[in-house]
């Protein structure tokens, strides 16, 4: 299939970045398409995304995705178009501008969609009290692992009556897309719903990647004031995070690695707010200009 043979790629510079059967994702200096042939089904599936995506533009109009039909003899397509992702590339000025302007739109997308009622507190318990018998039976032990589930069973009493709602489940920031006019795209595709919301956030201490976007993302989300209480949630989510995903592939693996990198994260839990942040904010407040 010749991309030129559509009239919406006729006058377009693109070059074919990956193919399957179902559909050609393309991409310019500053965009990305998606073409998908429809069906009779997926007419119906589009016109419904059409209208989340519209639903996600009228929160930021910064929200950037852009839908196109196109009908041809062979049949119906539908275009998307994105930003191309340019978040590495931005300067620190840029990071710190549509990070904070991120976390108000993922504030927003989650008060927008909070339930009434809650079973969350029970469902992470399970979890915790899950990865908890994984570990006293699995024949590996790590000295310090007393610390975490110490911290676990002293604090896991302020997920009680945490409100449950949709959550983008964006991954390490993967599915958040920044153009070079601070324009930003959040895949939709695996969004979860009856979750806290402040489980968006679990995987922020996993890696090193990007850590002034992270925090901008949280000031924004927290109008500026990160509330402690967050941060005591985010410890939990995070130990959750690291030790079920690797109890998920082997039940008996020892995670002694694990729990070293959750220690190292918060400082054997001598503190609340992670290392990074803190570390961040020592560089940021020194900064005369004071950024954030």
């Amino acid at each position: 299939m010749d991309l030129k043979d559509f009239k919406f790629f006729k006058d377009k510079d693109i070059s074919i970045i990956r193919q399957d059967l179902n559909s050609i994702i393309a991409g310019d200096t500053s965009s990305l398409y998606r073409l998908i042939k429809l069906d009779k089904d997926g007419l119906a599936l589009a016109d419904y995304k059409k209208k989340e995506y519209d639903d996600l533009k009228d929160i930021d109009d910064s929200y950037r995705i852009d839908f196109y039909f196109e009908d041809r003899e062979d049949g119906s397509y539908l275009i998307s178009e994105s930003p191309k992702d340019f978040k590495e590339e931005l300067s620190d000025d840029q990071i710190i501008e549509v990070g904070k302007r991120i976390g108000e739109f993922i504030y927003k997308f989650h008060n927008k969609n909070l339930c009434d009622k809650s079973l969350w507190d029970k469902l992470m318990n399970n979890r915790i009290n899950l990865f908890t018998y994984n570990y006293n039976m699995s024949p590996f032990k790590s000295e310090r692992a007393y610390i975490v589930f110490d911290f676990l069973n002293e604090n896991k009493y302020v997920l009680e009556d945490r409100q449950e709602g949709k959550i983008l489940n964006f991954n390490r920031l993967d599915n958040i897309k920044i153009g070079k006019d601070l324009s930003f795209f959040i895949d939709t595709e695996n969004a979860t719903s009856f979750t806290d919301p402040f489980y968006e956030f679990r995987s922020f201490n996993v890696d090193d990647d990007l850590l002034l976007l992270k925090y901008a993302i949280l000031r924004g989300y927290f109008s500026d004031k990160i509330p402690r209480l967050f941060y005591r949630i985010l410890a939990i989510y995070t130990i959750e995070d690291i030790i079920s995903n690797k109890y998920f592939s082997d039940p008996n693996a020892d995670i002694t690695d694990e729990i070293d990198k959750i220690l190292a994260i918060y400082d054997d839990f001598e503190t609340l707010k992670p290392g990074w942040i803190m570390r961040l904010e020592e560089r940021l407040n020194s900064d005369h200009e004071n950024r954030l």
